[in-house]
């Protein structure tokens, strides 16, 4: 018992363990399987993607330099906003791999306080309410499921952006 400090005073507020038979230890059997037959990382497809996505907002970045209207603003902010979503991908590898995560940084979101945020909010709670990146666009948009039924604006915007993400 290497890092054994104390028995707990309180009750875990979370119902799944590591326990031999628990949900974690049986999650990474089952991938382990899957992760030695698809192997891990982007494929190549993942990075031409993410490569046309940035090479987009690029693009539609220059044009809106060019012509300023409403209609290029939104294109760039498109490709920009989608560039970062697929830049996600690129934080999890090692560094040396990961040249595309900075794509990030055109958004003025620093990608290196972004890799600690997400791997210490979105990796230890995992699409909880503890989970800073799913809880803190509550009311807003809702991506964990709840009882009460979603109504007027939060209805109508959740369900697309959940599409997107």
């Amino acid at each position: 018992q290497k890092f054994w400090v104390k028995k707990a005073n309180t009750p875990r507020r979370y119902r799944f363990t590591f326990k031999k038979d628990g949900f974690f230890k049986t999650l990474q059997g089952r991938a382990a399987k899957v992760l030695k037959e698809v192997g891990t990382g982007p494929d190549w497809l993942s990075s031409i993607t993410q490569d046309f996505l940035f090479g987009g907002f690029v693009l539609c970045f220059l044009l809106l330099c060019h012509a300023p209207t409403y209609q290029n603003a939104l294109l760039a902010a498109a490709f920009l906003g989608l560039s970062n979503n697929s830049a996600h991908n690129w934080f999890h590898l090692a560094d040396k791999f990961a040249w595309r995560r900075f794509y990030f940084d055109c958004s003025f979101v620093g990608s290196r306080e972004w890799r600690i945020s997400h791997a210490l909010s979105h990796h230890l709670y995992t699409n909880t309410y503890a989970d800073l990146e799913v809880s803190s666009v509550e009311p807003l948009l809702e991506f964990l499921p709840v009882e009460k039924v979603q109504s007027g604006l939060s209805a109508n915007i959740s369900c697309p952006m959940s599409l997107l993400s």
